[in-house]
């Protein structure tokens, strides 16, 4: 995901608590067995996109919030 590659890259110019949120968030998102399933359930990757734009907007990087829909086909 260009999202989450974008920010391991600022990594190390985040302060340490947006660092902590934004682990925790990269975490869940590449879980495969959290609340919904991402492949079993419609809104599988909604939960996870919702996790990571919080967390995304909590560190001041609302640019790179992502859009669940623009992954339907995937």
């Amino acid at each position: 995901m260009d999202s989450i590659q974008k920010v391991l890259v600022s990594w190390d110019s985040l302060e340490g608590p947006k660092q902590y949120w934004l682990a925790a968030a990269i975490q869940y998102f590449s879980k495969s067995n959290d609340d919904e399933p991402d492949f079993g359930s419609s809104i599988g990757f909604e939960d996870d996109a919702e996790i990571l734009n919080a967390c995304l907007k909590f560190a001041g990087l609302e640019q790179l919030c992502v859009n669940p829909e623009d992954y339907d086909e995937i």
